[in-house]
């Protein structure tokens, strides 16, 4: 864990030190810090008519920095330093919970390197926040549903850290709905399941019914956020990182694997490469096959964010192999998965009760989580 923590956390700080941009704000955290800012002296939450995302629970969690630090701009790293930190440990105890000590930590090295992820590590911006609070409250969860009776305890406490995900980026509820599901699943007879499932439900939506009330609100925009071209993005940006993981999987799992499986990842995957090499050829022009907001010729994060100019990173030629190799990406992981999926389901001897037992365990919270 030393190893991850240095890659995750000291890295980005040495580096931001030596840059001196540790305090400068990055991508949209500048509107973060003005809202904090003004919450700490005002004490009045005010947003700014910028930001859309929820942020509510990172905002009120800054705010003790904020009194130590005197409202100097130290105190967004000294929270961002946190969050990275629960972000990695929180991983390597979330896949700890269906995996050695070994692949756990491989997993958690994988969130490491992913696209923009040291780059925004120690800065204001949630998504590490979002995501450790999410893999905590999995963590949990999984600590919790192992264990018969399922232990309310823990159970409440991974209700609590999804709901303060919640507070922070509004698509962080497949975490604490993940959990409760899952919970349901492995103990159906139980009340206080069902009770406790409510009142996630009900918090999360007064959490979003009293920001909608605050003065500051962001004018309504047009539709563009959540097309399916940028869904493939975001899944060959994963598959890119993750495909190491997959092969290993596929490796530990090559004689349950069956090949319809295969051939139908392998299918689905084409149809998403091909459509991709299509519109390459008939635009002229190489189509963002990763998320460009988080990887781009010079790095991250892309130009359009931030003011002045950088030196390339990526030739031409090398960026297109670096998409290349995503869209091979994607085809390999979409196969090993419905391959591995497919040798799970066959476990179940097509019982419904023995599948819906299986979702009822940790590993069956990371599969509705994914999902």
């Amino acid at each position: 864990m030393a190893g991850l923590l240095l890659l995750a956390v000291v890295l980005p700080l040495v580096v931001g030190a030596f840059a001196g941009s540790l305090e400068l704000p990055r991508n949209d955290d500048w509107s973060y810090r003005h809202i904090a800012v003004g919450l700490a002296r005002t004490g009045r939450f005010t947003l700014d008519g910028i930001s859309e995302t929820m942020i509510i629970g990172q905002i009120l969690f800054t705010q003790p920095f904020l009194w130590v630090a005197g409202l100097q701009p130290w105190a967004f790293t000294a929270a961002g330093v946190v969050f990275a930190t629960a972000g990695i440990l929180s991983a390597f105890a979330m896949a700890r919970r269906v995996l050695p000590a070994r692949d756990a930590a491989l997993a958690a090295a994988l969130l490491a390197i992913f696209p923009g992820y040291l780059a925004y590590a120690t800065s204001f911006m949630s998504d590490v926040p979002a995501l450790a609070a999410q893999f905590l409250s999995l963590a949990l969860g999984a600590i919790a549903i192992r264990r018969r009776p399922v232990h309310m305890g823990w159970l409440l406490a991974a209700a609590a850290m999804g709901i303060f995900a919640f507070s922070i980026r509004e698509f962080a509820a497949a975490a604490p709905a993940s959990v409760m599901l899952a919970a349901i699943a492995a103990e159906r007879g139980r009340v206080r399941m069902w009770a406790l499932a409510i009142g996630v439900v009900a918090f999360c939506v007064g959490i979003h019914v009293w920001r909608s009330t605050l003065p500051g609100q962001l004018p309504p925009v047009g539709p563009g956020y959540g097309s399916f071209s940028q869904s493939t993005q975001a899944f060959s940006s994963i598959a890119l990182v993750v495909a190491p993981a997959a092969l290993v999987g596929a490796i530990k799992w090559c004689d349950h694997l069956r090949r319809i499986d295969l051939l139908m990842g392998l299918e689905v995957g084409s149809i998403l490469a091909v459509a991709r090499l299509l519109q390459w050829v008939s635009d002229g022009s190489m189509p963002p096959i990763i998320l460009d907001n988080l990887a781009s010729q010079w790095g991250v994060p892309a130009r359009l964010y931030m003011v002045g100019g950088r030196p390339l990173l990526f030739t031409d030629a090398e960026w297109a192999a670096v998409n290349g190799l995503a869209l091979v990406a994607t085809v390999v992981v979409l196969a090993i998965g419905a391959g591995i999926a497919g040798a799970h389901l066959r476990r179940c001897d097509k019982s419904l009760r023995v599948l819906v037992s299986r979702v009822g365990s940790p590993a069956g919270i990371l599969v509705l989580f994914a999902l």
